[in-house]
């Protein structure tokens, strides 16, 4: 299998209150380790108070896919 890489930065449309953020983060990482897993998907997100950074490593077709139909159309981050 050939590794494909994508990586990709945002703006955090998160709530402003710290407690909610963080539940949301939390919920965001335990959904994309159990659906990351299933597609072979690895990476990292990184999470400052107004943005996003996410690293994305798998089958290059799995990984667009994740982005451009899961990740790009998400509310939480533009």
């Amino acid at each position: 299998m050939t590794l494909f890489r994508l990586v990709y930065a945002s703006t955090s449309l998160l709530r402003d209150e710290p407690d909610l953020a963080s539940e949301q983060i939390e919920q965001i990482l335990l959904a994309s380790r159990r659906n990351n897993e299933a597609a072979e998907i690895t990476g990292a997100l990184l999470f400052s108070d107004t943005n996003f950074s996410q690293v994305l490593e798998g089958p290059r077709a799995e990984v667009e896919r994740l982005y451009y139909e899961t990740l790009h159309q998400d509310p939480r981050h533009k």
